[in-house]
This record gives structure tokens, sequence and C-alpha cells, in this order.
């Protein structure tokens, strides 16, 4: 091949690259004087082609996120929905009830401007869902959301059992790790398959971390492989009839990572989700 054809063999490969291919025919061997143009062509190419996946992945990262969020404004939507028809309807037949349904209604209305808040923040490009920890008693935190939501859970058939060592301090984002667990109860209350649902929540020390344990009596996961994919964004097991956008567990585990975290899950006579958290260091604010 002489000089002329590999510089045209060149030059179509860079209109390739141009127009995102950047696996163009290329010569195996030249000419000594083209090896070394040859060799910074495969270079660039290498680089454009890595620089292409990272902003895919970086924009896949961006999608996931806002979708993540844009499934987590339905928790709070629900309970305001919920328990302004239960006052339209006169279900709060006490003044302690009435007060108690509208504080719920604000909480639920300040969490869901705080999402709102941070799904503006991912779309401006931040492609991470940010958090902002603080020491926090975890039980403390356990016990309160548990007492925001216990007219709405026994509105839906379901109990609480909590097993929670009250020494457990860590930085905490608690709005964040408030849709960890709508998440949590949502897809419990969601995917029963019995009137009443009994849930255990348990939370120890283990070291240097935190070990909170979400365990239902429901269904689980099946088949059984499937619990290696229930964190990634978009999937459903293939048994799953039930609508659902496949976010919920990966929304979970990405507040878990955020806080330097993990996110397990294991059929134990239904769904149990195991969150590690250290109790100091590892956040990513």
């Amino acid at each position: 091949m002489n000089h002329s054809d590999e510089i045209a063999l060149l030059a179509k490969a860079a209109e390739a690259a141009a127009r995102g291919n950047f696996s163009p025919p290329l010569p195996e061997s030249c000419s000594p004087a083209m090896a070394p143009l040859l060799s910074s062509f495969r270079g660039l190419l290498a680089t454009l082609e890595k620089q292409a996946e990272e902003r895919e992945a970086a924009t896949k990262r961006r999608e996931n996120a806002i979708a993540g969020i844009a499934h987590d404004l339905r928790a709070p939507l629900t309970t305001i929905r919920g328990y302004t028809e239960a006052l339209q309807k006169g279900l709060a037949r006490t003044p302690e009830k009435e007060r108690a349904y509208l504080a719920a209604i604000a909480l639920r209305a300040r969490e869901l401007s705080e999402r709102i808040d941070t799904l503006s923040f991912v779309s401006r490009g931040a492609g991470h869902l940010p958090i902002r920890p603080l020491p926090t008693s975890f039980a403390a935190f356990l016990r309160e959301y548990l007492e925001a939501n216990r007219p709405l859970l026994e509105s839906r058939a379901a109990s609480v059992a909590a097993d929670l060592d009250p020494s457990v301090i860590l930085p905490l984002d608690r709005s964040a790790f408030s849709r960890v667990l709508d998440n949590l109860f949502s897809n419990t209350l969601k995917y029963r398959l019995v009137p009443h649902s009994s849930i255990v929540l348990s939370l120890r020390r283990s070291g240097e971390n935190a070990v909170f344990t979400y365990q239902d009596d429901g269904p689980g996961i099946r088949p059984q492989e499937a619990l290696e994919k229930i964190f990634l964004p978009w999937y459903r097991a293939p048994d799953q009839k039930k609508a659902g956008s496949g976010l919920g567990l990966y929304v979970v585990s990405q507040i878990a990572a955020a806080h330097g975290g993990t996110a397990a899950a294991e059929n134990r006579d239904g769904l149990a989700i195991t969150i590690t958290l250290p109790i100091t260091g590892g956040i990513s604010c």
C-alpha cells in the first residue's frame, strides 16, 4: 500500500470516527514513515471511544437518578392524598387523631418539597443522589418514622415489630433514608399475597458498622437467582405480574452507597433487605 492509499484509508477512518464509529478499518501494517501516524491515530480512536462510553454512562446515571427520584415522589403524594381523604370523610373522629393526620400531611409535604429540590439538583447534571448526613440516633429516627406513619400502616393492615439498638449513632440523611423506608414498605404492601403484613425491623452494631434489616412476610423474590439483580435499575423479577418501575430497590441501594454502605437481599420466609452503614466515615456528599 502506497502513501496515498494509506492516507486515504486514514481519512475514511477519521470520517467514520466523526460519526461515532471508533473501530473503522485500519491497515494492520504500513510503511515506516506512516507508522507513527497510524499508532497515534489508534490511540486517538481509543481515547474517543472511552470518552463516548463515559458520556453515555454519565447520561444513564443521570437518567436513573432522575427516574428514581420521580418514582419516590409518589409515596408522599399517596400519603397526603390518603390523609386528606380521611379528613374529608370525617374519619378523624377525635381532635388528637385530626392533629395526627394534619401532622402527617405536613411532614409528607416537607418531604415532597425536599425531593423536588433533589430532582432539580440532579437534573442540572449532578448525576447522583445528593445527601446531607448529620449525626443521628438511628433507632430514634426509625421510631419517629414508624410513629409518623403508624396511621397509614394500620389502615393498610401492616404491623411492625422493631428490635433496635439505641446506642447506634451515625451520619445519616434522614430525608434520604425515609425514602429507603418508603420504598421498602411500599414494596411489602404492593406485592403481599395475604391481607395482613407483618414486618420486623432490626438494628444492631457490628464492629464499625450499623446493620439494619427489614424483614417482611411476603412472597420473596423468585426465582432465587433474581436476588442478584433486584438492585439494578429497571429490573423486575420474571414472575412479577404487578405493575412497577423497577426503581424502588435501585434507589435503596444508591442511598445506601451514598452513605458509604451497601444493600443486600435474601429470601428468608419473605424478603429480607440488609443495609450496612459505616458508623463513621465513608460518606459521599
